[in-house]
């Protein structure tokens, strides 16, 4: 009875060990850097959220691209910026000085252009 119980308990420790070592996550500045994930599942147009499931393991989240078409809970269509269903026009831009943010009409594509910089001549 010891010795069945010993192997149980020695069985449980190596799967934590294991488990926690699979587990780790990198630092959120690796993440940032990489690809954006693969889906889990495929995108549904009939509900369309700003952050998906990834496939693997460890479960985790990744944001849609901003300015990808939306719809909040009470059914408003928005844009996602930053993994946020955002209604409000004025918002949609995520402007930074010197760009220019245009949406295209017919849906979920907008296009960003940036002015050229004058050359230093270095």
């Amino acid at each position: 009875m010891r010795a069945a119980l010993s192997i149980l308990l020695l069985v449980a420790v190596c799967l934590v060990l294991v488990d926690s070592a699979y587990g780790r996550r990198p630092p959120p500045a690796e993440e940032e850097n990489k690809e954006k994930c693969e889906r889990a599942f495929p995108r549904r147009e009939n509900r369309l959220r700003c952050k998906y499931i990834c496939k693997g393991w460890p479960f985790r989240r990744a944001n849609e691209d901003d300015g990808t078409v939306c719809n909040t809970r009470k059914g408003t269509d928005g844009r996602c910026v930053n993994g946020r269903c955002v209604t409000d026009k004025k918002k949609w831009s995520t402007e930074q000085p010197g760009t220019v943010s245009t949406w295209t009409i017919s849906g979920a594509s907008w296009e960003t252009s940036e002015p050229s910089v004058p050359s230093t001549g270095v």
